[in-house]
């Protein structure tokens, strides 16, 4: 569930990996939210679309919006993630890439 919120962020910013989003777009991320089309999966009239094209398509079929409490939900749910994912690459670092045979990781 959270892998797919965080990559409907990424999709809405325009975004292929979370390297690319500083802090300012963030904003831009819940403002986005707020108009995007709830389970817009499930909808016929969305096949094919993501990100931004959902909101424009929205914009015609009026379809409801996720809520304040939906749009901090997918907010705080990326925000745990990226920082997970920082403190792995931290973690990482001096880290092999593979490990083979007899060698060890050592922490």
């Amino acid at each position: 569930m959270a892998y797919a919120k965080c990559y409907t962020v990424l999709t809405l910013l325009k975004k292929k990996g979370i390297k690319e989003i500083r802090r300012m777009e963030t904003e831009e991320a819940r403002r986005l939210l707020g108009q995007y089309p709830v389970n817009a999966k499930k909808y016929k009239q969305f096949d094919g679309l993501e990100g931004q094209q959902l909101i424009k398509a929205n914009k015609k079929h009026k379809m409801p919006i996720l809520s304040p409490e939906s749009v901090k939900d997918y907010i705080q749910k990326c925000s745990s993630f990226f920082e997970w994912c920082g403190h792995i690459k931290e973690a990482a670092k001096g880290w092999p890439l593979s490990v083979t045979g007899s060698q060890q990781l050592k922490v």
